[in-house]
């Protein structure tokens, strides 16, 4: 499965919303969804379906 097609675990969201400097709040605005979804998967108590992964990789990109 190619990096675009895979799943994120929470630990990796969360490195990739520290890196490029963003709150869950701001995710969430960035990505349609709920502050509650984006909790959840920074928690680890939802999975991150690999169609949102690539929702979040497109939206959320680390500072240079």
């Amino acid at each position: 499965m190619s990096p675009q097609h895979s799943t994120m675990t929470d630990e990796a969201f969360r490195k990739l919303l520290a890196k490029a400097g963003v709150s869950q709040a701001e995710a969430a605005r960035r990505l349609g969804y709920t502050s509650r979804h984006v909790n959840r998967w920074a928690t680890g108590k939802q999975p991150i379906s690999s169609a949102v992964a690539a929702l979040i990789r497109e939206r959320i990109k680390p500072k240079k």
